[in-house]
């Protein structure tokens, strides 16, 4: 809702993204003290209040701590199978909303066949905080969770996502920042030096992870606010959407063909990477990958770039279903079992990579995030206009650029549409009668005169009140009138 001269429909980011992993998909506390390190390193890219604290926001996304929450478990006298599927909700819950917000949470879970076992008062230290983010700071908890049937982790995360939905039909002014049997997302209203020292859980070594993706908040035309720091549930997000105005309203158009399911599908008052990460997240709780959806979404130059024909049936039949979200945007992204990164088709947001000989992959907004001895980096470049990289952690494989295109080639390999060739057909031209190009010359002669005194009459009254709106008159009325006051057409030609 517009207050003033501040409108949300005008959040951009312009931030620090990036990510680190390994190709083993081992987790290990080690990786999460790398990513938080990096993230630290983003300072640079992001503002801080006068306090010396508040940030714009910072955040991380990781796998879930299995052991950290299954010891919480444990001492809660709560005891489930080592293969039991356990899943996780971050909460940034509103203190007048706790009793209603836990009621609301357990009905949507109960719908979806699942059970909140329990809630989890997340450990922090508030002293890490300036006095800007601790005034509105939300009352941050964790639902921990899981299936009351035997079902597949990719069932589960869709019923998780239904449930979130039907939480968020509900209205209320507490926000679910994550809701995953696979990842969660650790974020504060603060700068990337001072995540760690917030959050206690992200000090504890039983926090294990095969990756983070991180990013460090810097908001243009906006207020910062605890749910619009990032990452979001699928991507962390540098730069802005300029289309954003137009596939907002694309997106409410689809409302009515969609599922009750999946909507609300926009979040109200959200960013343009806030509404850019609903969609995928849409897309892929569809029936596609991480990797498709961010191809349907953040499109590149195909049409005329040689690297991409293989693929101009993929993107020319998609070009039908979703427009792109065009904008200089550099996106690092995980869906659990796949994390990478993209560059739009501007290529005007940096993200450089390095992958160790060691299989240790890292991204960035910049060089110098992580501490590489350069005897181990055995690859490293930046992407370009319209690139992917990407990391399959079930797989233990990279996707580079030949990688991608032959994944999104398995990933639709029907095509459902065909490009015809019309045949050129030769154009009739006629001549000009002399009459109408009377009427040409007078509608230049009479018509530029005409527009030169208006504008005149326009700043002689301005100071009056509105002037209404002019319509210049028809070359026909024109020449009409002229010829009923006996005049003859002025630079006529024979």
């Amino acid at each position: 809702m517009q207050q003033g001269l501040y409108d949300p429909r005008f959040e951009h980011d312009s931030c620090g993204a990036g990510f680190i992993t390994r190709v083993s998909a081992v987790p290990s506390f080690e990786v999460l003290q790398m990513g938080l390190e990096a993230l630290s390193r983003l300072a640079h890219r992001g503002a801080i209040a006068a306090d010396g604290r508040s940030g714009d926001g910072a955040g991380i996304t990781a796998c879930l701590p299995q052991e950290l929450f299954r010891a919480f478990l444990r001492e809660c006298g709560l005891r489930i199978g080592g293969t039991q599927p356990l899943a996780a909700g971050m909460i940034f819950a509103n203190l007048d909303e706790l009793a209603v917000s836990d009621e609301i949470l357990r009905s949507a879970l109960e719908q979806e066949q699942l059970s909140l076992l329990c809630w989890r008062d997340v450990p922090v230290n508030e002293e890490a905080l300036g006095a800007t983010a601790l005034a509105s700071m939300p009352v941050i908890r964790q639902a921990l969770i899981t299936p009351l049937v035997a079902m597949q982790i990719n069932e589960l995360e869709a019923r998780l996502y239904r449930a979130r939905k039907i939480f968020e039909r509900a209205n209320l002014n507490s926000y679910i920042a994550s809701l995953s049997a696979k990842t969660i997302v650790y974020k504060a209203l603060c700068t990337g030096a001072h995540l760690r020292e917030f959050y206690l859980d992200l000090q504890d070594a039983n926090f294990e992870t095969a990756f983070v993706v991180f990013h460090q908040r810097y908001a243009t035309n906006t207020h910062p606010s605890w749910w619009l720091a990032q990452p979001f549930r699928l991507l962390a997000h540098n730069g802005e959407i300029n289309t954003i105005g137009a596939n907002r309203t694309w997106m409410k158009a689809r409302e009515n063909q969609l599922p009750p399911h999946c909507l609300p599908m926009l979040r109200e008052g959200g960013s343009d990477s806030c509404h850019l990460d609903e969609t995928a997240e849409m897309l892929v709780r569809g029936g596609r990958d991480v990797l498709h959806s961010i191809a349907m979404l953040v499109v590149p130059a195909w049409q005329a770039h040689p690297a991409f024909q293989d693929l101009a049936g993929f993107y020319r039949e998609h070009a039908s279903m979703m427009e792109p979200w065009d904008g200089p945007a550099a996106l690092a992204f995980t869906d659990g079992r796949y994390v990478g990164a993209a560059l739009d088709r501007n290529g005007l947001r940096p993200m450089r990579y390095a992958i160790t000989n060691d299989n240790v992959v890292v991204a960035g907004s910049e060089v110098g995030l992580f501490d590489l001895d350069d005897q181990c980096v055995c690859v490293k470049g930046r992407l370009g206009p319209g690139q992917m990289l990407a990391i399959d952690l079930e797989e233990h494989s990279v996707l580079e650029a030949e990688g991608i295109k032959q994944h999104l080639l398995k990933q639709s390999p029907k095509r459902n549409s065909r490009l015809l060739s019309v045949p050129a057909v030769s154009a009739r031209i006629e001549p000009i009668a002399n009459e109408r190009l009377q009427c040409i010359d007078l509608a230049e002669d009479v018509g530029g005169k005409a527009l030169d005194a208006i504008e005149i009459l326009r700043h002689s009254v301005s100071a009056a009140g509105e002037w209404p709106p002019f319509k210049p008159a028809s070359p026909v009325w024109l020449h009409a009138r002229r010829s009923q006051a006996g005049h003859q057409p002025h630079g006529a030609r024979g």
